[in-house]
């Protein structure tokens, strides 16, 4: 991670800007915030954020060298903006994904709901060839 040294204001946040590296290559361009007070998250939501960053970060650390230094990455902030390069086909796009707002609003529990036909693959099942 390489910090820039300056600021923007996202969806009226101000954030700090810095850099996802791979060596010298850049892989993305990040506008982080490191306050959630802002957002008029309540507080048992950002405990459970945090608590979800550093579980990722633990889980990420015992991934190998590329995944170690993007846990490194979820200790910097809340992203709010994210910069990087894609594939559209044979031709390499910049695509940027902007924060617009957080909603507090509780979610209907059908969302959580087991879609229908569903049915649990295993990792052993899903290695056999012909597995669609």
């Amino acid at each position: 991670m390489k910090d820039l040294g300056t600021t923007e204001t996202v969806a009226g946040h101000s954030c700090k800007d810095v850099q996802m590296m791979m060596g010298e290559r850049l892989l993305t361009s990040l506008c982080v915030t490191d306050s959630l007070a802002s957002f008029g998250i309540p507080a048992a939501d950002a405990k459970t954020l945090a608590l979800m960053r550093d579980n990722m970060q633990k889980l990420m650390g015992r991934m190998g060298p590329m995944a170690q230094g993007m846990s490194g990455m979820l200790s910097k902030g809340f992203t709010l903006k994210s910069t990087h390069q894609v594939m559209d086909g044979y031709k390499r796009v910049t695509v940027t994904d902007t924060f617009k707002s957080v909603s507090t609003a509780g979610l209907a529990n059908s969302l959580f709901d087991i879609p229908a036909g569903y049915t649990e693959t295993s990792m052993a099942e899903m290695m056999q060839q012909g597995h669609p």
